[in-house]
């Protein structure tokens, strides 16, 4: 079941409402233009943990001053931007894997401890295990708690 925008802004507001001392903790889910909309001081109890957070016009990373120059829009979302960064990692692989690729050859190259590609705000590494390394470096880059706060998503420090 898919809940709509409209109705999961009108429950976070009722459990906002319903309590002082309630702070919500979120996924990407209310990550919506639509919570930005509202003019209740009460959504800034709302924390939501996000992969991407849009940087400001003076700080533009790779991938938004192509999606500006290609789409005139700098408007990323997190789907979009880890999106962009396992294509840059397939590309690299593939792109290392010799005139010949193969699943084995690429799978080889982006196992490789040396593997590395430039990500939409950081290096991409995998790890013996094949997951994205994250660590004290990148962190900061690829994890966000936002707060909707005067008709934006603000990075809570």
């Amino acid at each position: 079941m898919t809940i709509s925008n409209d109705i999961l802004t009108r429950e976070i507001e009722k459990i906002l409402q319903s309590s002082k001392d309630v702070v919500i903790l979120s996924g990407t889910t209310a990550y919506l233009e639509s919570i930005l909309n509202r003019n209740d001081d009460i959504f800034e109890k709302l924390i939501i943990a996000v992969h991407w957070y849009r940087n400001n016009d003076n700080n533009l990373s790779l991938l938004e001053q192509r999606s500006q120059k290609l789409w005139q829009t700098k408007d990323i979302n997190f789907a979009s931007a880890m999106t962009y960064d396992a294509t840059q990692a397939l590309l690299e692989g593939l792109r290392r894997s010799g005139n010949n690729p193969t699943r084995k050859r690429l799978y080889d190259e982006l196992s490789k401890p040396n593997f590395v590609v430039e990500g939409a705000k950081t290096k991409v590494r995998f790890n013996k295990d094949h997951d994205r390394i994250v660590n004290q470096q990148n962190i900061k880059d690829l994890l966000f708690l936002v707060s909707p706060k005067d008709g934006e998503f603000q990075i809570i420090k």
